[in-house]
């Protein structure tokens, strides 16, 4: 059984027996690294880069954010997944870049790679 990776982190509400509620977002750079690390081992990195934008270095996981992909070719070479921290603060929406990943085979084979990356990404978020 795969591990999943949380956004956020919940805990006991005292005198509540059963009842949790939202404590705070996990940090970036762990999340990244725990994404990271899942993709190497089962085989499923993106061969010429996987980086977290460095806005979210030392920032936490928003409160109710959720991640979006965006999947292209590049303007000059590769295939690019980049994935989106969405999420709505005080009714404003907000949406900030956070991973970029490229392969540098840009034929039909790279993007269905780069497709099964969002895909395992997709199902261990949690």
């Amino acid at each position: 059984m795969k591990k999943l990776i949380a956004l956020d982190v919940w805990e006991s509400v005292p005198d509540e027996k059963g009842l949790i509620r939202y404590a705070y977002g996990r940090n970036c750079l762990d999340v990244f690294n725990e994404l990271r690390q899942y993709l190497e081992e089962i085989g499923y990195i993106p061969d010429e880069y996987f980086i977290l934008d460095s806005y979210w270095e030392h920032e936490r996981i928003p409160k109710d954010a959720i991640l979006k992909f965006d999947i292209d070719y590049g303007s000059s070479e590769g295939i690019y997944i980049d994935l989106y921290i969405n999420w709505n603060d005080s009714g404003e929406a907000h949406s900030k870049h956070f991973i970029t990943g490229k392969t540098l085979n840009d034929n039909d084979e790279g993007m269905d790679k780069m497709f099964l990356i969002a895909s395992n990404i997709r199902k261990v978020i949690n």
